[in-house]
């Protein structure tokens, strides 16, 4: 693997578990 593709792939995890996080915290208030 390229070390730019792993740094986009991090990148992209990071965003889905910031993503993931904020509707775990919206589920959450109600």
């Amino acid at each position: 693997m390229d070390t730019k593709q792993i740094v986009i792939i991090k990148k992209v995890m990071c965003a889905i578990l910031a993503i993931a996080l904020e509707e775990l915290s919206k589920k959450n208030r109600r």
